[in-house]
């Protein structure tokens, strides 16, 4: 007996850019539902915007302060241990399109650009 695949290679081939971005949405969702499910540092009680509010204070300290106290207060920029990376790479865009929690959250849109 000899099986066949019912889908052409020709299909395949024409559509895989759709195919590879439709497996890449799927494993961005399944890793995203695994990450919430599994992220327990963050209570119930925590404000969505704390780390938008920590980085406008660690860039007002930057300013007045210069880097006299930049360990310390990079430590204070960081959520329950959390890593500062991305506020820390937020804050140049801040600083071009001004203070708000839009400005805050383009590195999402150039991270999702990025991905995709």
């Amino acid at each position: 007996m000899n099986f066949t695949f019912p889908v052409k290679k020709d299909w395949v081939r024409a559509h895989a850019p759709e195919i590879l971005l439709g497996l890449l949405v799927v494993i961005i969702i399944v890793l995203n539902i695994v990450w919430i499910r599994t992220d327990d540092l963050l209570g119930a009680d925590e404000d969505s915007k704390v780390y938008f509010a920590r980085t406008m204070v660690f860039m007002d300290r930057l300013r007045t302060e210069g880097f006299e106290n930049f360990w310390v207060n990079l430590q204070d920029l960081s959520l329950l241990g959390r890593p500062v990376l991305y506020q820390v790479m937020a804050m140049p865009i801040i600083a071009v399109f001004g203070r708000s929690m839009d400005a805050g959250l383009v590195l999402n849109l150039f991270f999702q650009v990025l991905l995709l």
